[in-house]
């Protein structure tokens, strides 16, 4: 009796541990079939690499931004939110406190924190922004305190950096507190160089010889750049102003300063200066070198042409487009500066290279310079370009350039 027991319940056990296995390896046999199926590892792989081509792209835009940004107006070291206002007319809203209070406070504030200009313009943000509400009133007691030697000097590169976003063009009192400190040798480097970042957006004539003469005495190749990227900034470009930026395009000391003569040149729309950037582009090209500081340059170069709309570069820039020995950035700026070209020529010289490109980043730039020049019957030659890239990026650049060239009127 206790025997059949026995058995009984050893069989239940058993075929316990059966289904306990038999649904343990059905689930098993899910799990490895679902990862079979759909191979989770490799899910992401598309979206993974539209995200990276995305980066890659953006990381080579940014290789020119980065540059083309050091030339621009300066380092942002707290937000513009009434500078959209500031060429207007519109009154500017009164705060509570008065100026001399807020200088006061804000000049405590640096005197506590670091000396980090961007500490300081984060802890200060509100005072600030007070500050630029109340504008062009404001200006003749923050120079007294940018020229006060006693400030903190995070708070002295801070107000200059208020000054430039409240000015309203030239101002003959910015310009001489910046002309002050860039004059006066014991100042710091950080302010001096925080005020030539400045000047030429308010300074006047006067200023400009000033900065001319300083920049052929210079032997500093960071006052160099800085020098020039501010004779870069002013509006009156004479001849003077382009025959030192044209020497500055071979004789330079920073890798940088060439590239600000550029943006300085190129503000001069004119038959001149399309000669100047046409002649050194065809020289640095047939150099023949390779190294990244010829490239920016060329980079540059070839971007000021396509803004210029030098028709008689068509043929250098068709030729660094087709050349693989030119750098990916180099090739996509060339293909940019043909759509900007926006003639039936440059359009020609796209569309041959279109068919046959094969660097993936270059299309897109290629694309890209179609929404500019391209026609309503290129658009069929971009969508089946797109199905023959395996990049997903490439691709939606190409079919959405293709849809809104759709869009056109017919040539």
């Amino acid at each position: 009796m206790k025997d059949r027991e026995t058995r009984k319940s050893s069989g239940r056990v058993i075929r316990h541990w059966v289904v306990a296995m038999l649904i343990g390896l059905g689930g098993l046999g899910a799990i490895m079939g679902w990862i079979f199926f759909y191979r989770p590892w490799d899910v992401p792989t598309k979206q993974r690499n539209f995200e990276d081509r995305e980066k890659l792209l953006k990381a080579r835009e940014s290789e020119f931004a980065a540059s083309e940004l050091l030339t621009k107006d300066t380092r942002r070291l707290f937000p513009r939110d009434q500078q959209a206002s500031n060429n207007s007319e519109t009154e500017t809203r009164q705060p509570a406190r008065n100026v001399e209070e807020m200088l006061l406070a804000l000049r405590e504030l640096a005197r506590k924190t670091d000396e980090a200009p961007e500490v300081l313009a984060f802890a200060g943000n509100n005072l600030l922004s007070e500050l630029q509400q109340v504008g062009p009133p404001a200006i003749e007691q923050i120079c007294r305190e940018v020229l006060e030697t006693d400030n903190p000097l995070s708070f002295r590169i801070l107000l200059i950096e208020l000054l430039g976003s409240i000015a309203q063009g030239e101002d003959s009192r910015i310009a001489g507190t910046l002309k002050a400190v860039i004059e006066n040798k014991q100042e710091s480097d950080a302010l001096r160089l925080q005020a030539l970042q400045w000047i030429g957006k308010v300074g006047t004539y006067a200023e400009l010889s000033f900065l001319l003469g300083m920049l052929e005495e210079t032997r500093d190749q960071r006052y160099e750049f800085a020098l020039t990227r501010s004779i870069s900034d002013f509006q009156n470009v004479d001849d003077d102003v382009i025959s030192i930026l044209t020497n500055k395009l071979q004789n330079f000391k920073h890798y940088l300063t060439p590239v600000a003569a550029i943006r300085g040149l190129k503000r001069k729309q004119s038959d001149q200066i399309r000669l100047i950037v046409r002649e050194e582009l065809f020289k640095e090209i047939s150099r023949h070198s390779e190294s990244p500081i010829e490239m920016l340059k060329i980079q540059h170069l070839v971007h000021a042409a396509g803004e210029l709309q030098d028709s008689q570069s068509l043929e250098t820039l068709a030729r660094i487009l087709e050349d693989p020995k030119f750098d990916v950035s180099v090739r996509s700026a060339a293909a940019e500066a043909l759509g900007m070209l926006n003639s039936e020529e440059a359009r020609v010289i796209l569309l041959e290279r279109l068919k046959r490109e094969t660097d993936e980043s270059v299309l897109v730039y290629i694309a890209r310079a179609f929404s500019v020049c391209g026609h309503t019957e290129d658009g069929p030659i971009l969508s089946e370009k797109s199905r023959l890239v395996s990049d997903d990026f490439t691709a939606s650049e190409l079919r959405r350039v293709a849809k809104s060239l759709a869009l056109r009127r017919p040539q």
